[in-house]
């Protein structure tokens, strides 16, 4: 009997335990590997007596034709696209049957009598599921499985006479192995639907095996203290697709954000999934997981996005099909790789220089793209480059040979808008005044400092953001007012498109004013487009106005931003509410302000290191949007398993009871790794109760060691996943271990820290007031009046080609953050300043 698998280098934790499991059921069988990476050890240096390995240039693949494929192809693609060539391979030498195996696959029973049924019928498939799913907008759903294919493929098994069936199946992966569901594409998969009119065949609907995420819903998994079953039977392979140690609350990532299955739900999969998780560590997951995959970037470290290999398998083709067309160079060879990147660089017309095969590939590859700039190469040209390089750069990690020179881009200037005069007020107000959010909080108190100011004003509401609009708010709405000055109470990345919402012509002749929040140090450049669309803007901390000022061409001011004491109409029990007695930590949060930056992990870890389970306080962490988010709330709810001393409540609440359950709390606390603002913390304070929180963003403008508890911290990188915080930018990792004993000490030193919720109080009160924002705001608009609006206002009609806040300003800035970490002491300072120097000399 012999069975394989494909794998990459990063793979090969998987592929051991698969190996392991198939030779444990099937001690005289064989097993292969076929490694898709060009190799930096020789094969025999993998595999040992376990397994034999085979590369590409083995089976039958020329070099070239591998180089090709290796770029059309991302690593799920290639890995299947060349499954016919490795199962031909091994039934021409000598196999007499053969199964196929995803290599995160662990077998659990012998499969003698599946290689007997492919040697009977030539091809044994897998549906994905046999029962039907229920209609009730879960993932997966019939039109996931009608997108993938009928079949499963990490699974396959075939008799000797299968060869038309690979020579079939081959011919059409070698190009069209894509995954592309609005083309009715999905690797190897969908090709197999023809399987059952074309060739001979076995449909295996043994529910024990290849169970996964997919057929979960019908399949019931148990163990009995001795073996696990499916639905009364053994269980024979159980197939991990999508499983992965580093988020071991998820049974698959796989399965977008609204999964049909959870770990929370399914205690058995859960006890599977930990085994095949140890396993997997035991065999070297981490560091495989860390080689990478060989043919994800080329020599010069450019990552390959999908864009490219789509715009080079589309010319690969076009040259197939047409002699006279000159074939793409071939990558991934000595000098293959910077003729690939001249390739990508050439102007498709000489009329247009600056619109190279590059970006018109990017633009072909989105159809948002499309949408917004329906003529790249020239009507839309320069919106389109400051999409790149504002945005695409960012979002592909788009190298500086790619970036067309802005002074070659034609830009076509629109025609002004006139304005008709209508009646004035002093301002319009725009924000979501009705949604229940931080930024739409921050519209409503601006409006208490507008009032006490005495200042007329005009509000329009916006409703494009996905939060509830339930909050309570009575709207002075005129579409015209014709006021002079502006203010958009929405975040940077959002005023473009509320913009382009309400029209040039409603900011035409205006001074516009924006109130933006941030959360961390660095302001990413994928949002600079907001800058052109302000004339100031207004932050509520000097911590947001420090990352802005780093990089804004525009003035920034910070202004208190009232914070009003929390009216609780009536007294509600803790049983009303659903919380449980015992001294009470509070902390709440929404699943749509990034889950890595609330930090409720860090806040779980911290309380289970303070208290031993039924020591007596409990923790509750209440949250809104979390169905929206299914796959961070199922992290939450397995690292909160097993200690019924902490309560997760999600989905929204009337707006008083929401109120009230933080006024019956002992203690708010929040271990967030950055904040603009924090008004949770800032509404505790009001109610007199003592707050913990890390000592980093926003918070600290009002949060002193005399009225709270800051948790010292340490830095760290954001990372990966935590859009749209650039990975590369720090925030703040608080010190768990501090945090656990603020908690205790808190909970022991009860009228200390009920003494310092009162301090907290008076201070809010007094900082965070509506007199003190009107203060400002009187102060700001009066300044605005003195000048001619006409003549510093930006035209939206005439807006300047924005890439960077200022090519110098920026060029500076990235400079001495480089040099900021060459510079140890002060005996490197001259050295570092003739750098400087140097490096910005023109």
């Amino acid at each position: 009997m012999r069975a394989c698998t494909i794998a990459a280098r990063n793979y090969l934790g998987q592929v051991e335990v698969l190996a392991t499991s198939f030779k444990q059921h099937h001690p005289g069988g064989r097993f292969t590997v076929l490694l898709i990476d060009d190799l930096l050890a020789p094969p025999q240096d993998f595999g040992g007596d376990l397994y034999d390995v085979v590369q590409l240039r083995d089976i039958g693949l020329p070099l070239d034709e591998i180089r090709r494929m290796a770029m059309i192809y991302d690593v799920t693609e290639f890995s299947t696209a060349v499954k016919p060539s490795l199962l031909r391979h091994l039934l021409e030498t000598g196999s007499p049957e053969i199964m196929y195996l995803d290599p995160d696959i662990e077998i659990f029973t012998p499969l003698d009598d599946i290689f007997a049924l492919a040697r009977e019928h030539s091809i044994v498939l897998t549906p994905h599921t046999t029962h039907a799913y229920p209609r009730d907008g879960l993932r997966l759903d019939e039109s996931d499985i009608m997108g993938a294919g009928m079949y499963n493929l990490g699974f396959l098994a075939l008799g000797s006479d299968s060869m038309d069936f690979l020579g079939w199946w081959s011919e059409r992966l070698r190009r069209e192995c894509i995954i592309d569901p609005s083309r009715m594409r999905f690797t190897d998969q969908r090709w197999v639907d023809f399987v059952p009119s074309l060739f001979r065949h076995y449909i295996l609907k043994d529910p024990g095996c290849n169970v996964a995420y997919w057929n979960l819903h019908g399949r019931k998994v148990a163990w009995t203290g001795d073996h696990y079953e499916v639905n009364g039977g053994p269980l024979r392979f159980y197939h991990f697709s999508g499983y992965d140690p580093l988020t071991p609350h998820l049974i698959s990532r796989h399965m977008g954000d609204r999964p049909r299955s959870l770990l929370s739900e399914q205690p058995t999969v859960a006890r599977l999934c930990a085994e095949y998780s140890r396993k997997l560590e035991e065999a070297g997951f981490a560091p495989a997981k860390k080689a990478g995959y060989f043919y994800d970037r080329l020599a010069n470290g450019f990552r390959i996005p999908g864009p490219v290999r789509r715009l080079y398998r589309e010319a690969l083709i076009a040259a197939e099909a047409d002699p006279k067309k000159k074939a793409p160079p071939v990558p991934f060879s000595p000098d293959g790789d910077a003729v690939f990147m001249d390739w990508l660089n050439e102007p498709l017309s000489s009329a247009y220089p600056h619109f190279t095969r590059f970006l018109q590939g990017l633009h072909a590859y989105r159809p948002d793209l499309q949408r917004a700039f329906p003529d790249p190469a020239n009507r839309n040209a320069a919106d389109y480059i400051d999409w790149v390089l504002n945005g695409g750069r960012t979002e592909y990690d788009i190298p500086e040979e790619l970036i067309p020179a802005e002074r070659n881009a034609r830009v076509s200037t629109a025609n002004e808008n006139k304005n008709n005069s209508v009646p004035e007020t002093m301002v319009d107000v725009v924000g979501y005044f009705q949604a229940e959010l931080g930024i739409g909080e921050a519209a409503r108190q601006l409006l208490t400092g507008m009032a006490e100011a005495g200042i007329s004003y005009n509000t329009i509401a916006v409703r494009n953001t996905l939060s509830r609009q339930d909050h309570p708010f009575t709207a002075t709405e005129r579409e015209k007012s014709g006021a002079k000055i502006k203010i958009l109470c929405v975040n940077g990345d959002a005023t473009p498109s509320v913009v382009s919402q309400l029209g040039a012509s409603f900011f035409e002749g205006s001074y516009t004013i924006g109130v933006w929040f941030w959360e961390i140090e660095k302001f990413p450049e994928s949002m600079f487009a907001g800058f052109n669309f302000v004339d100031e803007i207004w932050v509520a901390t000097e911590f947001i106005a420090q990352a802005l000022r780093k990089v804004s061409p525009k003035p920034v001011h910070a202004f208190p931003l009232p914070v009003s004491m929390l009216q609780i109409p009536r007294p509600v029990s803790r049983q009303e509410m659903g919380i449980p007695e015992g001294f009470l930590f509070f902390f709440s949060f929404d699943f749509d302000s990034v889950f890595e930056r609330k930090n409720p992990i860090g806040l779980v870890r911290a309380f289970t290191a303070a208290f031993k389970h039924g020591e007596g306080p409990v923790l509750v962490i209440k949250s809104i949007n979390g169905h929206r988010h299914l796959l961070d709330l199922e992290k939450l709810r397995y690292a909160v398993a097993g200690r019924s001393d902490i309560r997760i409540i999600d989905g929204y609440l009337p707006h008083d009871r929401k109120d009230a359950m933080m006024a019956l709390c002992d203690c708010y606390i929040s271990l967030h790794r950055g904040e603009g603002f924090g008004l949770t913390m800032a509404e505790a304070m009001t109610l007199a109760k003592p707050v913990i929180a890390t000592g980093y963003g926003g918070n600290v403008d009002f949060m002193t060691k005399a009225n709270s508890y800051l948790c010292p911290y340490k830095r760290s990188r954001v990372g990966p996943g935590s859009e749209p915080y650039p990975p590369n930018a720090e925030w703040a990792d608080p010190d768990i271990s501090q945090a656990a004993s603020l908690m205790r000490h808190v909970f022991t030193h009860r009228a200390e820290a009920e003494e310092r919720g009162k301090i907290a109080a008076t201070d809010i009160q007094e900082n965070q007031s509506v007199a003190a924002c009107a203060r400002f705001i009187k102060q700001r608009l009066s300044a605005i009046e003195e000048i001619e609006i006409d003549e510093v206002a930006t035209p939206l009609t005439k807006l300047p080609r924005l890439r960077t806040p200022g090519q110098m300003e920026l060029k500076t800035q990235h400079v001495l953050e480089e040099l900021e970490t060459k510079i140890k002491d002060l005996a490197l300072l001259e050295e570092a300043m003739h750098d400087v120097a140097r490096r910005l000399s023109p």
